[in-house]
């Protein structure tokens, strides 16, 4: 999926207002006032949908059984996650551990997430963490009904 970027709405200008360099080319402007308006606005990474990524992959999911890891990395877009908390693979791909860091700078393994059957382990999450990973594991159990739907429509052409 394409890097996108979403603009944050509701944001007021009167404070700290920048210019804009890659709109701006006009001469009279200074970072305070541009004749043309072309203040720079603060933006987000767009987070995709489940329902965006099947359709992305849908090749792709349609000719395999399991998640592999590179799809798994691409399913994670779809999600936000919360300040300090990140994801990693485990077991080639059959585990998505939610790991954050503690003040030494070592990992903990927060929790982990199956990626075949989507269900969660739950050492030490927070709140929000525990939150993320039961949106992920619906969004898990999403993918697969999509794959199971596509094979079974697979085999039913082919028998007839």
């Amino acid at each position: 999926m394409e890097l996108k970027f979403d603009v944050i709405k509701g944001q007021k200008f009167e404070v700290g207002r920048t210019i804009n360099p890659f709109l701006c080319d006009c001469k009279e402007c200074d970072f305070l006032n541009c004749p043309k308006k072309n203040y720079a606005v603060k933006t987000r990474q767009h987070i995709y949908k489940v329902k965006e990524f099947i359709s992305a992959y849908a090749i792709d999911l349609k000719s395999c059984r399991v998640l592999t890891s590179e799809l798994i990395g691409e399913f994670l877009e779809c999600f936000r996650f919360p300040k300090g908390t990140y994801w990693d693979l485990a077991d080639y791909g059959a585990k998505i551990r939610l790991v954050s860091f503690n003040r030494r700078g070592s990992e903990v393994v927060r929790g982990t997430i199956n990626t075949q059957t989507g269900e969660i382990w739950d050492y030490d999450l927070s709140s929000r963490q525990y939150a993320l990973s039961e949106r992920i594991s619906k969004g898990i159990s999403e993918v697969y009904e999509f794959i199971m739907k596509s094979n079974k429509k697979g085999k039913e052409v082919s028998a007839k």
